[in-house]
């Protein structure tokens, strides 16, 4: 091992309490940390090389592609905080059998996008949520909703990713816009059918039990897949040093809900592979883990 290997991938496992199945899907969700964001990001620890996008985009592309070297490459893909959506993410994934949708934040600085293989899924539509806030007025975060086509089954799914507001103090806020969200994506699905998949991934900035967490759960029609299928959320999702401390929590989140049942979540590594640096660094490009979840769709 070197402090140059690519990722922790041979310290990642499938999480697979059931087997999989003939039409099962996966979706990969990662915040990938944006071009404009690395290098300014206050990483005290992280050589300062390794916040380049010259040295992180072949890294991301690669391991969004293999589901961080899992060998299950993703049916579906959810990114936060992209910034190179035309010239890297669109492009490289789009000639390896993805289309795509994007939706940039209020500020226009990054956003967050949608992928689905062509040969799984065709798009019926795609829309944008722009989050009010307390005052009802337009808050700069935003959601990215997708109503897929199964070819498979010939049935509705919507997709749904996001990136909510950050820092401490900003709670309640978070809570505001994750009820928006899960209101938004109960209402589209609604209209899907009842034989509509949902899925809303993303970093929403808060641990589990959050009020931002608890709003998503709310009424019970959608769960957390880590949880449905691991017994918890992930251990750790983002872990970093800046000049003001360590941090290291969950804030990254996969729910779904309809006829969908998570069979296998990807493990994050243990806290003991992780270099001094924490992340990001040579060996990951983003301060966030990737999520990997596979869905078992309902025949019915």
């Amino acid at each position: 091992m070197t402090s140059r290997d690519p990722s922790y991938a041979h310290q990642r496992h499938l999480h697979a309490p059931l087997p999989a199945g003939a039409n099962d899907f996966s979706l990969l969700s990662w915040n990938v940390l944006a071009d404009g964001l690395a290098e300014r990001g206050g990483f005290v620890r992280a050589p300062q090389e390794a916040l380049s996008w010259e040295s992180r985009r072949g890294s991301i592309l690669e391991q969004v592609l293999s589901a961080e070297h899992t060998g299950v490459g993703p049916d579906l893909v959810c990114l936060q905080e992209v910034d190179r959506f035309g010239d890297a993410f669109e492009p490289t994934l789009h000639a390896r059998g993805y289309s795509g949708a994007y939706v940039a934040k209020a500020d226009g600085r990054d956003g967050c996008c949608v992928f689905w293989r062509r040969a799984r899924f065709s798009l019926r539509w795609t829309r944008s949520l722009r989050y009010l806030g307390a005052d009802g007025r337009n808050g700069t975060q935003v959601a990215l909703l997708a109503a897929l086509l199964d070819r498979e089954r010939d049935a509705p799914l919507l997709v749904a990713t996001t990136h909510l507001k950050a820092k401490v103090g900003n709670e309640a806020e978070r809570e505001g816009q994750a009820r928006q969200l899960r209101r938004a994506v109960l209402a589209e699905g609604g209209r899907l059918g009842p034989r509509a998949g949902l899925i809303v991934a993303g970093d929403f900035n808060d641990v589990p039990g959050s009020l931002a967490h608890a709003a998503m759960l709310a009424g019970g029609e959608l769960s957390s897949a880590y949880a449905a299928c691991a017994g918890s959320e992930p251990d750790w999702t983002t872990w970093k040093v800046r000049a003001d401390g360590e941090v290291c929590r969950t804030i990254d989140y996969v729910f779904c809900g309809g006829p969908l049942r998570p069979t296998a979540v990807l493990e994050p590594p243990p806290r003991a592979a992780i270099e001094p640096e924490r992340l990001p660094s040579w060996r990951y490009p983003s301060d966030h883990l990737s999520l990997l979840v596979r869905f078992a769709p309902a025949l019915a």
